[in-house]
């Protein structure tokens, strides 16, 4: 299908595909422009006045707005009313609001076939609600048509296209249009501002966060000034790729610029991985949210209240409490999402099952919605404190709740109980209510049962277990290896056991200490010694 705008001499033929109700908009635009007031109806140019006013005054109103918005342009048109563009950006912006956003899509249509030409604030708002509806690609297609149609300003229509795709999936490479249409603005050389720039890092993947970064060094060479939206998608990427260093650095620059604010934190507070006992990147998070925003004046958020509670390590279970309780008299949201925070750090220590018991309760009294995370979380806390019976209860309540589809995260919780209890029969069991429930084991399923198979010493499971990860592809972990390892151990099968050592590291698998003993023990038994004083060196300089 093609678009032809048709001209007094001419038309010109664009090749691509199109939807039906734009084919009418090369006429609409040449009778537009030969329009003029004296040949509007009598009423019409107070009528479109009123129809402005009437629009205006929808914004008082509730949700349904939008719908006496649009009863209001239907009327004005049934009418022969001459409309303007002020009316059809009313009722775009009433339907924004209520995010109808097929209606703010046929908003730019109905202006085309009202005879108006649409400016690039309704095609900006069009391209937005394509977008939001995740059809990206026809946001390139308005935006594309608009700047053939010259329609202005460009730099809206380019921000709102960019943003469009940003809310496309990963595997699209949406993303990569966006980085496209980032590039064609400066080649346009419209005027130099870091929404664009924004709006790209925003469509960036989780694991693009270098983009992003690189990105930023390009802004003095663009002469386009550091602004704090700008700033927060920079922050908000490195949060996503949990790159804790970069997103700190990113608040000193804004410092330096002026622009730290509630938001900044509490989006850079996000990037901190899990706390242990290793990294300590606990620490610093914590000092991020009890020092540095105090001594900075700025008041913590719940945003920034609820990110905390995320970086509370285990045996900080009563900060985590605390902080909960401290949103509460603050009268901030606390929700489920909360809830579920303080619950994983309840379950990252052994002494704070009665608290996420407690918890539990807590969200039913108060009618919040329980999820399937804050089962999970529950039930890993009573493993961590071997309560199994508790566990177990849990898992079983938790069943009874969620549809199957949401139940293998339960059941995978149910098995890290049984591999703690050392309890091969009973995950054993699990494996068939599975079945039963018609829930369909996933790799991470199988992994956690090898895991309780190995930690039993149920060696012929494990044989089986590993056949059937080895014909579903997995990727192999370190509980894989191992199960390997053991097999080699059991038939003594030492160089076997330096190839798979060997293969972890091509893969990058990091082994733990339980790898280097299996493998020692399977050298020593086939009178290695030499080789097992070797494996044990290395483990000792790893360690070191």
């Amino acid at each position: 299908m093609s678009l032809g705008r048709a001209t007094s001499s001419t038309a010109t033929v664009v090749q691509r595909p199109m939807p039906p109700a734009l084919q009418r908009r090369a006429a609409m635009a040449d009778v537009a422009s030969e329009t003029t007031i004296e040949s509007a109806p009598p009423h019409g140019k107070a009528g479109a006045a009123a129809c402005v006013a009437a629009i205006a005054a929808c914004t008082k109103l509730d949700d349904s707005a939008w719908f006496s918005a649009l009863a209001l342009l239907s009327e004005a048109q049934s009418r022969s009313t001459e409309l303007c563009l002020e009316a059809f950006a009313g009722a775009a912006a009433l339907c924004k609001r209520a995010k109808k956003w097929r209606k703010v899509s046929q908003l730019l249509d109905d202006a085309w076939d009202a005879g108006l030409i649409p400016d690039g604030k309704l095609y900006a708002d069009a391209i937005a609600a394509r977008g939001a509806l995740g059809e990206w690609e026809y946001s390139l297609w308005l935006l594309r048509d608009g700047q053939q149609q010259d329609i202005e300003p460009c730099s809206e229509m380019c921000i709102a296209a960019i943003a469009a795709c940003g809310k496309a999936e990963a595997w699209t490479r949406a993303w990569q249009q966006a980085l496209e249409l980032l590039n064609s603005t400066y080649q346009l050389q419209l005027q130099p501002s870091s929404a664009p720039v924004a709006a790209a890092v925003w469509a960036l993947p989780d694991e693009k966060w270098r983009i992003a970064l690189s990105l930023l060094e390009e802004l003095p060479r663009r002469h386009v000034a550091l602004k704090y939206g700008c700033c927060k998608a920079m922050i908000s990427a490195c949060s996503r790729g949990k790159q804790w260093a970069a997103a700190c650095q990113l608040l000193e620059d804004a410092q330096r610029h002026s622009l730290a604010g509630n938001a900044l934190y509490s989006t850079a507070l996000r990037s901190f991985t899990i706390p242990n006992v290793w990294t300590k990147t606990w620490e610093i998070a914590l000092a991020m949210f009890f020092v540095e925003m105090r001594e900075r004046h700025i008041t913590p958020d719940a945003a920034a209240y609820s990110a905390t509670l995320f970086n509370c390590p285990g045996n900080f279970w009563r900060l985590a409490l605390r902080l909960l309780h401290h949103m509460t008299e603050r009268s901030m949201s606390v929700g489920e999402r909360e809830h579920v925070a303080a619950l994983n750090v309840c379950a990252r220590t052994g002494q704070a099952w009665r608290s996420a018991l407690a918890l539990l309760k807590v969200m039913k009294g108060a009618a919040l919605e329980m999820s399937q995370p804050a089962y999970t979380a529950a039930i890993q806390a009573m493993v961590k404190s071997s309560r199994w019976t508790v566990a177990l209860d849990l898992f079983h309540e938790g069943k009874k709740m969620f549809r199957s589809a949401s139940k293998e995260s339960l059941y995978g919780a149910a098995l890290r109980a049984c591999r703690a209890e050392r309890n091969w029969f009973r995950a054993l069991q699990l494996s068939f209510e599975m079945q039963q429930d018609s829930v369909t084991p996933t790799v991470d399923t199988y992994i956690r049962l090898l895991d309780v198979s190995e930690e039993c010493e149920r060696w012929e499971w494990s044989r089986q277990l590993m056949d059937t990860l080895e014909n579903l592809n997995a990727p192999r972990k370190t509980s894989t290896y191992n199960a390997a390892l053991n097999a080699c151990l059991r038939s003594q099968q030492w160089t076997l056991a330096l190839e798979l050592l060997w293969e972890m590291r091509y893969d990058g698998v990091p082994e733990n200490a339980k790898t280097y003993a299996i493998a020692m023990e399977t050298c020593e038994k086939a009178g290695k010694l030499d080789v097992a004083m070797k494996l044990l060196d290395e483990a000792d300089n790893r360690r070191a």
